[in-house]
């Protein structure tokens, strides 16, 4: 089940980029500090990575080499 406070920043998140009325869904997953979600919207779908605001730069780091990798023609999830 997902944590009040967390679905209410998932939310917030969502709709600041426009998703909204979508079904969240937690996936299951291993030993690491983030939490991922499913997101559903209409015949789109997203997966969701959420972590604590002490885990932030790992999360920054990610997405500048998801945005490295993706500059060279390599396929990269689209982050937003």
């Amino acid at each position: 089940m997902i944590n009040k406070d967390r679905l209410r920043i998932i939310k917030f998140f969502l709709k600041k980029n426009y998703i909204e009325n979508s079904k969240i869904k937690e996936i299951k997953g291993d030993a690491s500090f983030r939490k991922y979600f499913r997101v559903y919207q209409k015949d789109k779908s997203y997966i969701l990575a959420s972590a604590e605001k002490e885990k932030k730069s790992n999360i920054l780091n990610y997405v500048l080499i998801n945005k490295f990798l993706s500059e060279r023609g390599i396929n990269t999830p689209q982050v937003i």
